[in-house]
């Protein structure tokens, strides 16, 4: 039974040293702009075939843009059309969604616009990203390296139904990340 309740062998389970949340988020705002924190952890991960690093898309990065469009993989123990949380780790294939289309969607349902350092995906019919996958990563594979592009941020209420998710864009928070990393190092 214990075997059954692991997402992966073996697990690793850690508590936080600091948790640095976005000082210009506001959660009670419905846009959800700087939708972004890191989590210093209390000791460092063993990689394994299951916990390895992402990479960052860095502001110089070569058609950074490509990062953004075609295949993008969203992972995480959300909602299910079964459950209220998955007991294993998924992972759902997704696609960007035109920010303008999306903005429009939005504007009509929360009355807020989206800013530059967010954008829209959207899955297929009765798979996205749902609650419970906040905070999740967004991922785009090239070639042999795996960057994390985005962050699973809010979407509609009932998930999987045409509506595009919005993500927050990690390329818009490089710097940021970057100095935060500086001073878990010190």
């Amino acid at each position: 039974l214990e075997d059954e309740l692991s997402c992966a062998a073996p697990v690793q389970d850690f508590d936080y040293k600091r948790l640095i949340i976005h000082e210009d988020y506001n959660g009670n705002h419905a846009d959800r702009a700087n939708d972004i924190a890191l989590i210093e952890l209390d000791r460092m991960a063993v990689y394994n075939e299951f916990v390895k690093p992402i990479c960052l898309p860095e502001p110089g990065t070569p058609n950074k843009e490509k990062l953004y469009f075609g295949s993008l993989w969203a992972a995480g123990w959300g909602r299910t059309e079964t459950a209220s949380g998955s007991r294993f780790k998924l992972y759902v294939p997704l696609d960007q969604f035109d920010l303008q289309s999306c903005n429009e969607t939005y504007l009509k349902r929360v009355k807020v616009p989206l800013t530059e350092t967010q954008f829209c995906a959207l899955g297929t019919p009765g798979k996205d990203t749902c609650n419970g996958d906040s905070g999740g990563p967004l991922m785009k594979t090239i070639q042999t390296l795996h960057y994390v592009v985005g962050i699973v941020s809010f979407g509609p209420q009932k998930c999987g139904s045409g509506i595009p998710a919005v993500y927050t864009r990690v390329d818009k928070f490089y710097d940021w990340i970057v100095s935060h990393m500086v001073e878990f190092e010190s």
